[in-house]
């Protein structure tokens, strides 16, 4: 059975940058496959650890008071980490392609 590989080109006319576009196979190849299977483990993980932290807590932040299952409150915890860690990341990826952008003549 014969593989199809796609490489490409890819220009950004913008900065002028060239990029390849995608080196492997057509439909993910392996790669795909294995970041399918790490995504099931972690998924396997986080319903386990829901499943044998079913204590409730309380946690306490200035006036506001949140009490739930110790598994909510640690997916709370890493949506909002997911959140503010994208923020950070999108404000210096753009501070950056402004520092780097050519002055216009």
């Amino acid at each position: 059975m014969a593989v199809a590989y796609v490489v490409g080109l890819e220009s950004n006319h913008r900065t002028g940058d060239i990029h390849a576009t995608g080196l492997g196979r057509k439909n993910g190849g392996p790669m795909r496959f294995i970041q399918g299977i790490l995504l099931l483990i972690f998924l396997g993980a986080v319903g386990l650890f829901a499943v044998q932290n079913t204590d409730s807590i309380t946690v306490n932040f200035a006036q506001w008071r949140a009490t739930g299952p110790v598994a909510l409150l640690a997916i709370g915890s890493y949506l909002l980490g997911m959140l503010s860690g994208w923020t950070v990341y999108s404000f210096f990826t753009r501070s950056l392609r402004k520092v780097s952008e050519r002055p216009v003549e």
